[in-house]
C-alpha cells in the first residue's frame, strides 16, 4: 500500500508541475471536471411545482407523477361485497 501511495503522490506532483509550466509559457490546458453524483435529486425553488418538469411554461407530468397524484385505484367489489 505504501508503494501505491508513494506513485499516486509522485503522478500528483508530476501533473502539477506540468500545469505550472504550461502556465508560466502561456498555455491554455483541459479545465478540470466537475462530477455530479447520478440520480442526485436537484432541489427546487420557492414557488416552484414540486411534481413534474416545467418546460417552456408547460408542466409535464410523467404517467409516474399523475399516478402518485391520483392516489390508489379503488379493488373491484363483486355482486356479494367481496373485494377481488
Amino acid at each position: 500500500m505504501s508503494h501505491r501511495k508513494g506513485m499516486a503522490n509522485k503522478a500528483r506532483s508530476r501533473e502539477e508541475n506540468r500545469q505550472k509550466e504550461a502556465k508560466e509559457a502561456g498555455i491554455v490546458l483541459e479545465r478540470k471536471q466537475i462530477i455530479r453524483k447520478e440520480r442526485e435529486r436537484r432541489e427546487r425553488g420557492v414557488g416552484g411545482p414540486s411534481v413534474g418538469k416545467l418546460r417552456g411554461g408547460l408542466l409535464q407530468l410523467s404517467k409516474r407523477d399523475v399516478a402518485d397524484i391520483e392516489g390508489p385505484k379503488h379493488r373491484r367489489i363483486d355482486k356479494k361485497g367481496k373485494r377481488r
